[in-house]
This record gives structure tokens, C-alpha cells and sequence, in this order.
């Protein structure tokens, strides 16, 4: 029973930031209001989104990429389209019967626009800086025309920028096989899927990832 309050919800609302005790503003209020309801807004349908709306380019790849890991549920994968999507919860059927992508399939695999039509304050901003300032270099912005806008092909962009930022460096842990992987972009990978797993699209600010040297 969210959220808890002294007085006046409006603004007697407390969260704890560190060491201290703030109130909420409006949007942190709603967000409480939103993760307290008792079915989460991803698994719904979008009622204003079709199936033409996702970008199968985007499916596929992760088709790709769920099938090539050994720990993934065997079978789906080869599953007809349709019925993979229904199984990962990309997709179900609204009080009509008609298959739509749900909220949270729109996001992973939808085409930028609608995304934006349907949850206004969806943004995801990569940026990369040099040692020279403030200006960035490299820059992945929702609504920039050359990449579908989803959030797996941001996930994606992002992760193997990773290694062209940092480096891999190179191990040999079975004294045979080389391995280009290390602790730091595991932690990296985890720090952007924490990120992007957690945000809450529904407010305004969206997701800004940036990489400095």
C-alpha cells in the first residue's frame, strides 16, 4: 500500500535518499501509485500499437541471441514467431482478441516513434565525450533516424561500445581458449542493464548513459 505519508499525501510523502529523509514531488507520487497497482503496465497490451508496430529486424537478432545461449528455455526459439513473442511477453491479446504488443514488447522491440507516441517520456540518450570538454563525440538519441529507437537495439549499440571505450584486454583461463571478456565490462554490462531494466519510462526523464574518459 503505496505510498505512505504523513498528513496530506501531496506533501507529507518521504523517501529515503542516502542519509536523509525528502519529500516527493508529483511524478515521484505517481511512480509510487504506478508500482503499486496490482498487475504491472508492461505486461498490459498497447491499445495503440499493432504487430506491424515492432521491428523484427530487432526480434530476430534477439531470437538470435536467445537461441545461442545454452541457459535460455529450450524449444522457444523455434517456436513460429508469433507464438515466441507470446512466450518472452512481448505480446498477448487485449479484451478483444486481437494480438497487440504489450507495453514492455513495444519498448524492447518497437519502432521508435510509436514508442514515443505511447509513452511520451520514453527517451534513451548515449553519449560519448573526449578529454577535450564538453562536447560530445558520439551521440544515440532517441528519435534520430538511423536506428529503430528500442531499447534492445540501444542495449546493444551500448554494450559493444563498451569494449571500444575501455578496452578488452585478454585473459586465458583453460590455458587454451582466449578470452577478450574482463571484470570491467562485465560490471559495465551489468551497470547498463541495471539501468535500462530499472528506469521508469513512464516519467520524464528517460535513460542518459554517458562515457567519459
Amino acid at each position: 500500500m503505496r505510498p505512505v505519508y504523513v498528513g496530506n499525501v501531496n506533501s507529507g510523502t518521504y523517501k529515503r535518499n542516502g542519509s536523509g529523509d525528502y519529500h516527493c514531488n508529483a511524478e515521484d507520487i505517481a511512480a509510487m501509485y504506478r508500482d503499486a497497482a496490482p498487475q504491472s503496465r508492461d505486461s498490459l497490451p498497447a491499445s495503440t500499437a499493432d504487430m506491424d508496430d515492432l521491428d523484427l529486424d530487432s526480434v530476430e537478432k534477439f531470437r538470435r541471441a536467445m537461441s545461442s545461449n545454452t541457459s535460455t528455455v529450450s524449444g522457444w526459439t523455434d517456436e513460429p514467431l508469433e507464438e515466441f513473442l507470446r512466450l518472452i511477453g512481448a505480446v498477448r491479446r487485449d479484451d478483444n482478441g486481437k494480438m497487440r504488443p504489450t507495453m514492455a514488447g513495444l519498448m524492447m522491440f518497437g519502432r521508435g516513434s510509436i514508442i514515443q507516441m505511447t509513452v511520451p517520456g520514453f527517451t534513451l540518450d548515449y553519449r560519448e565525450y573526449s578529454d577535450e570538454g564538453e562536447e560530445w563525440t558520439l551521440r544515440r538519441l532517441s528519435g534520430m533516424p538511423e536506428w529503430s529507437g528500442n531499447l534492445f537495439e540501444f542495449y546493444t549499440f551500448v554494450v559493444n561500445r563498451l569494449p571500444q571505450v575501455v578496452g578488452t584486454g585478454f585473459s586465458v583461463p583453460d590455458g587454451i581458449t582466449r578470452s577478450d571478456d574482463t571484470d570491467l565490462l562485465r560490471a559495465l554490462r551489468e551497470v547498463v542493464t541495471n539501468a535500462l531494466a530499472h528506469a521508469d519510462y513512464w516519467g520524464r526523464r528517460g535513460v542518459k548513459i554517458e562515457m567519459r574518459p
